[in-house]
């Protein structure tokens, strides 16, 4: 089945969504059809069905549609760089685009509000798990919501390749601005970034740490990959950001 009724590929995708990837772009957009089931194990456990992935370069936004137990929900992914939490993660109902969850966040401070906006956490020096201190609600985030966030998507070069500005390149030179062309090139997006983490890195110290119980509480994540870098919540050891010679090992592949 393919999710329609999405923020950015409803002008782009004239076709459902086959089994096989395909790819269509428009002006700076790209449609990647997914149509699959997809399943992580590592760092933490999530399974759920991608239909597609839509990126807008200019916009520098990704948006997966993706069904969780038969139910269609969008996910968007952003960095805004005039805004206060310039990466922005907002979950929707897949039907009606009611707003579910939003994670705002900077490279110290993250927001997470429910989407009726009664139930806000705030989460201070949340890069620095060891450090982080939560104030405001529990979120109850619904169960069928936790693959969702514990996936990670834009993450997952597996399901398609890394756009660029999650590497906080703002001008890609490549024509499609992927991280294989501009990994190491480009004006920061985020000149002010100041996180022990990449932005990648980040989203995995977001939304699988946001617990029901505590507020915020971080299982124990190993992730150590070219496009994220390392991100290490079992030992206490600070998480760095990437490496230029693991981004130019990652770009020779």
């Amino acid at each position: 089945m393919s999710l329609k009724a999405s923020l950015l590929s409803s002008v782009l995708c004239a076709s459902a969504c086959a089994g096989d990837p395909t790819r269509g772009s428009h002006h700076g957009f790209v449609v990647d059809e997914i149509g699959r089931t997809v399943e992580f194990a590592e760092p933490v456990p999530a399974r759920l069905f991608v239909d597609y992935r839509a990126v807008s370069y200019p916009g520098r936004i990704v948006e997966y549609g993706v069904e969780l137990d038969g139910l269609p929900v969008v996910v968007t992914y952003a960095i805004d760089p005039s805004s206060q939490r310039p990466l922005q993660t907002r979950i929707y109902d897949g039907v009606s685009l009611t707003p579910l969850l939003a994670l705002l966040a900077d490279d110290r401070t993250l927001d997470v509000t429910a989407g009726d906006g009664l139930a806000a956490l705030t989460v201070h020096d949340y890069t620095d798990p060891t450090a982080a201190a939560a104030v405001g609600d529990a979120m109850a985030i619904a169960p069928s919501l936790r693959p969702l966030l514990d996936a990670v998507l834009p993450a997952r070069s597996e399901l398609a390749p890394v756009p660029a500005f999650w590497q906080n390149v703002d001008q890609p030179t490549g024509g499609d601005g992927e991280v294989g062309h501009t990994s190491s090139s480009g004006r920061p997006l985020l000149s002010g970034w100041a996180a022990p983490v990449s932005l990648l890195g980040s989203l995995f110290l977001q939304s699988p740490c946001v617990d029901a119980e505590a507020g915020y509480r971080c299982p124990c994540m190993h992730v150590a990959t070219p496009a994220v870098g390392e991100v290490e919540t079992c030992t206490g050891r600070p998480p760095r950001q990437p490496e230029p010679s693991d981004l130019r090992l990652h770009n020779a592949r």
